[in-house]
C-alpha cells in the first residue's frame, strides 16, 4: 500500500501466485492497477525520455522476428512424429 507493485512483493514474499500476495491485505484488481500504474509513472520519471519513444519500423520488424525464430527454437513448429506400436 506504500506504492510497491504488487507483482514485486510477490517476489519478495515468495508467493508463487499474485492472488496469495492480494490476499493479505485484500488488494482488489483496481487497487492492484492503480499502484501498478503510478510505479510506472515513477519510473517512467527517472528514465531517459528516449527509452520511451515509438519505435522505428525497422526496429519493430527485428523485435518480431526475434520472437517468431524463438518460437521455433523451442518447439511450436508443426513437426510430427509417429511412434511406432
Amino acid at each position: 500500500m506504500n506504492g510497491l507493485p504488487p507483482h514485486i512483493a510477490q517476489v519478495i514474499c515468495g508467493h508463487k501466485t499474485i492472488d496469495t500476495t492480494m490476499g493479505y491485505k485484500a488488494v482488489y484488481p483496481a487497487e492492484t492497477i492503480e499502484a501498478h500504474r503510478a510505479f510506472i509513472a515513477r519510473r517512467r520519471a527517472t528514465r531517459p525520455s528516449e527509452e520511451y519513444r515509438t519505435p522505428t519500423d525497422e526496429e519493430w520488424e527485428s523485435f518480431l522476428a526475434h520472437f517468431e525464430k524463438r518460437k521455433v527454437s523451442v518447439g511450436t513448429c508443426a513437426l510430427r512424429i509417429t511412434l511406432r506400436p
